[in-house]
């Protein structure tokens, strides 16, 4: 959260100086999203690889021969506004989000996380690393 307001502050403070717009909104999220109902029916233990791919469809990442899958979406905290003269373009500040999940050698499922990622940022390689191995990796927040 204070990632979020450090963001937004600067971005007002930098407002005089360029015909920008920062419009902040409630999070929402953007892109395709995994169904957060389908997800609490994914049991660890009883759930197998499969059960994941046909509720879930076709991951983003698949690690270390389908040991590891991982999907990815977008929350949008606002969006930026950029003008000048006779163009401009929109943005959505966002921050990527991560559903990591760990599967056994019989394909049954070990362990779900969900990963948060900063604004502006694309930290896939600290995601993929903390889904990997989550006591090893630095904090992807």
């Amino acid at each position: 959260m204070a990632a979020i307001i450090k963001t937004w502050v600067s971005i007002a403070a930098f407002l005089p100086l360029a015909a920008c717009i920062p419009i902040p909104t409630p999070p929402h999220d953007i892109g395709l999203v995994p169904d957060r109902t389908a997800i609490s029916a994914l049991k660890i233990g009883v759930s197998k690889r499969s059960d994941v791919l046909l509720t879930l469809g076709e991951p983003r990442f698949q690690l270390e021969d389908d040991r590891f899958l991982m999907y990815k979406w977008d929350v949008a905290y606002g969006y930026i506004f950029i003008g000048g003269y006779y163009s401009g373009a929109m943005f959505p500040a966002s921050a990527p989000h991560y559903l990591c999940f760990e599967f056994s050698n019989d394909g049954r499922l070990l362990r779900q996380s969900i990963l948060s990622g900063t604004l502006f940022s694309n930290s896939e390689k600290k995601a993929i690393s903390e889904c990997i191995h989550p006591s090893e990796a630095p904090d992807v927040k």
